[in-house]
């Protein structure tokens, strides 16, 4: 009896500890996320509150109200599921290397009433390959909003980062 008790619980920790945190199939009504990006961090995407901030350097940022359409949400939704966010990630696989100036996003995403921020920096010469999976997300949802035209009429940025 003492051995299937034991094998109980020894199953319960090992099922807990492998359990990760998967999204749901269908796009839940309340998902939004925002993502700051950049140096400083001072670029901003939020489809919470519909605006996106654009880091013009040394003439500060500019702002404009953009929306995700349903289906454009629905392919961003659809990328984070291909690399869980929700699951645990490993950002730093080297850290024997860093470059200056390097950027940090902190991404923000609500699903099912659950918000999640996660973080990671630029900082080190080689990303992991959680980091560019996150990289990549973040830059297919700049290209969706690249392509909107309250975004093109923002200003360009001028001078640059040392």
């Amino acid at each position: 009896m003492r051995l299937v008790a034991l094998f109980i619980v020894f199953a319960l920790v090992f099922v807990g500890c492998n359990t990760t945190n998967k999204m749901p199939k269908e796009i839940p009504d309340d998902f939004a996320f925002s993502v700051q990006f950049g140096i400083g961090s001072k670029n901003v995407i939020d489809s919470f509150n519909g605006v996106v901030i654009k880091d013009l350097i040394v003439a500060g940022t500019a702002e404009a109200k953009i929306n995700f359409t349903q289906e454009e949400m629905l392919n961003i939704y659809e990328k984070m599921k291909i690399i869980n966010v929700l699951g645990s990630k490993d950002f730093v696989d080297d850290m024997s290397c860093s470059r200056e100036p390097s950027g940090d996003d902190v991404w923000k995403i609500r699903i099912n009433g659950n918000e999640q921020t996660i973080q990671w920096s630029s900082e080190y010469c080689e990303l992991s390959d959680d980091a560019k999976h996150f990289e990549d997300l973040r830059n297919f949802v700049l290209d969706i909003v690249k392509e909107k035209d309250e975004y093109k009429t923002l200003p360009e940025p001028k001078g640059g980062y040392e």
